[in-house]
C-alpha cells in the first residue's frame, strides 16, 4: 500500500496531479482498479470509508470526492 507521505510527493512533482490534495491520486489509483462507487460521464465519484479515513484524516468519514480527468489530462477535483 502506497503511504500519504508518497501520495504527497506524487503532489509536489509536475504531472497528471500537481498541486492536487494528496488524495486526489490515492482515489485515482482505486478508480484505475475498479474502485469509483460512482461514473456520471467524466465525474468519478468516491465515498470516504473508514480504510480511506485512516490514510487522510482531513477527510470526512462519508463524504464525496468527484474527480475529473480535464481536457490537458490532469486529474483534478470538481464540485
Amino acid at each position: 500500500m502506497t503511504t500519504k507521505q508518497e501520495y504527497e510527493e506524487i503532489v509536489s512533482y509536475p504531472g497528471k496531479f500537481e498541486q492536487e490534495a494528496s488524495y486526489i491520486p490515492y482515489f485515482w489509483d482505486q478508480y484505475l482498479n475498479g474502485g469509483a462507487d460512482d461514473s456520471n460521464g467524466d465525474v468519478l465519484s468516491f465515498t470516504v470509508s473508514a480504510d480511506d479515513q485512516a490514510i487522510f484524516p482531513e477527510l470526512e468519514l462519508g463524504q464525496t470526492i468527484k474527480l475529473i480527468e480535464n481536457t490537458y489530462g490532469f486529474v483534478i477535483e470538481c464540485d
